[in-house]
């Protein structure tokens, strides 16, 4: 890989589907640097690379008043599971996406039945879960978007 130019093998991981990109960032330092860098992203929806994802709640028939999320790839029709969060997804929680990641906001905690002021996040890159910064306030049934110029939710 040393003989190919540097350009020449950043195009080529652009086109890799984001579900080996944790795999890439282990095959040596230049490939972690360039999948690491928001550019790269920015550069695969560019041209075209980047997945188009539908994701969708839907009940979890096994618990009461608990959502999981599904997401859907239209062009490799395929339909995946989002991992289990370590919280409870309600009906009422609000989901928005930014960049790589899926930003879920609000809702009920089930254990309480109280509205919460908690964000998760969900990176597709790494496949995993985080808890984000707590809204300043408990909300339900509210809307979220995403500025397209900041990022910010």
């Amino acid at each position: 890989m040393e003989v190919i130019p540097d350009d020449l093998v950043r195009e080529c991981l652009l086109r890799v589907p984001y579900t080996s990109h944790e795999d890439l960032k282990a095959v040596c330092r230049k490939w972690k640097a360039i999948v690491s860098n928001s550019k790269f992203y920015a550069d695969r929806k560019i041209s075209g690379t980047s997945e188009q994802l539908l994701c969708l709640f839907q009940r979890d028939p096994s618990v009461d008043f608990t959502f999981v999320i599904t997401v859907h790839d239209p062009v490799k029709g395929t339909w995946e599971r989002l991992p289990p969060l370590f919280a409870t997804i309600t009906a009422v929680s609000q989901c928005v996406a930014v960049n790589r990641k899926l930003v879920l906001i609000g809702g009920f905690s089930t254990f309480n039945m109280t509205l919460t002021k908690s964000v998760y996040i969900y990176d597709f890159e790494s496949a995993r879960w985080s808890r984000g910064a707590d809204m300043l306030t408990a909300r339900s049934f509210f809307a979220c978007c995403v500025s397209s110029s900041t990022g910010l939710v």
